[in-house]
């Protein structure tokens, strides 16, 4: 008997070295299939046709189309797991981002969530506000250019892009904000700026909206903002932050 399975592994083993020795495998690989090939005769024409591949000039039928190197680099690059059950707020806005982006790949709005989260719990905020605004400003568009020139996630001005990334002593090599994760820190730091020099979350986000020195104006003329102008941006990003409240608001930050 032991005559018997030797003469059946031999020919299928020398079929395994063939393909796999090609390939520099290692014997452990070379056993392996040579068991599995004389177990299961019927496996032994796709390892023919494997031969075949291996061994033909046009190597491009055996071999995967070669990559960007940058595209490689970024997919080894840690970010937060893409979330299947909502557990945390983090999970929330990567959650709603994942929803509604059109223009963002999934690490993008992985590792965008994940800097909104940072950002939020860094200044001291809820990342459901940074979410709402991102809503009324962009809707989750990364691309977003407006009329007048504002940028990305969270349409900021260029001049204001460079003057917080001086500010913060972050790199704006591009001179663009349209890299979302850069677009969300520098726009939550602005926001934050805003509010310290206003006292008032309304009073910021129409600030961030109309410019510091026109809400100053208003304030200062009418002894508040005029319900026009509150209604025409404050309340709809604030608007938008109690809807997401509503439906994440018990959550923990995570």
């Amino acid at each position: 008997k032991a005559d018997t399975v030797s003469s059946m592994i031999a020919p299928r083993l020398s079929l395994a070295q063939r393909v796999f020795s090609t390939k520099a495998l290692g014997r452990l690989a070379v056993a392996a299939i040579a068991i599995v090939v004389a177990l299961h005769p019927s496996t032994r024409a796709a390892a023919e046709n494997m031969v075949s591949a291996l061994g033909a000039d046009d190597m491009s039928l055996s071999l995967s189309d070669p990559r960007d190197p940058k595209e490689f680099v970024s997919d080894l690059a840690i970010v937060m797991p893409r979330p299947t059950i909502v557990l945390t707020r983090q999970d929330a806005v990567a959650q709603e981002l994942l929803k509604f982006s059109r223009t963002m790949s999934t690490q993008d709005v992985l590792r965008t969530a994940q800097a909104i989260s940072e950002e939020a719990e860094r200044l001291g905020y809820d990342p459901l506000l940074l979410l709402a605004l991102i809503h009324i400003e962009s809707f989750y568009d990364h691309l977003a250019l407006s009329s007048v020139g504002a940028e990305g996630l969270m349409q900021l001005m260029p001049p204001t892009a460079e003057w917080m990334a001086g500010r913060l002593q972050l790199r704006w090599d591009q001179g663009h904000t349209f890299d979302p994760v850069l677009n969300v820190r520098l726009g939550s730091q602005y926001l934050a700026y805003l509010h310290r020099e206003f006292g008032r979350m309304d009073y910021a986000l129409t600030a961030y909206n109309r410019g510091p020195h026109a809400t100053r104006y208003l304030v200062d003329r009418f002894g508040r903002l005029p319900p026009p102008i509150y209604d025409f941006y404050a309340a709809k990003v604030l608007g938008h932050y109690e809807k997401l409240k509503a439906m994440y608001g018990k959550l923990p930050m995570g």
